[in-house]
């Protein structure tokens, strides 16, 4: 198993995460200062979870415990006025 930390937008977005045998992500937590991001588009299918705070993903507000997903290919911009929390899964 191996852990990466990834950092964005000049720390304003850090993860950790857990990285496969086969060198993609399988997991990722991580933390969001207030602002508006984009991460450009999505290598592969993502399911984010908002732990804490909340999150505009694309246009949609995610409030806590709340899934939403992200096709492969498809443009990611989130945005959020308050420090939060996420964790997000990959796959294929």
């Amino acid at each position: 198993m191996k852990i990466v930390h990834n950092s964005y937008f000049e720390g304003n977005v850090q993860s950790l995460g857990h990285v496969s045998g086969e060198g993609k992500p399988d997991l990722t937590i991580g933390a969001v200062n207030p602002g508006e991001y984009n991460f450009g588009f999505a290598a592969r299918h993502e399911e984010i979870v908002v732990l804490t705070g909340f999150l505009v993903i694309n246009g949609q507000e995610i409030s806590p415990g709340r899934v939403h997903s992200i096709p492969r290919g498809t443009d990611i911009y989130i945005s959020t006025t308050q420090e939060s929390t996420y964790l997000c899964s990959y796959r294929d």
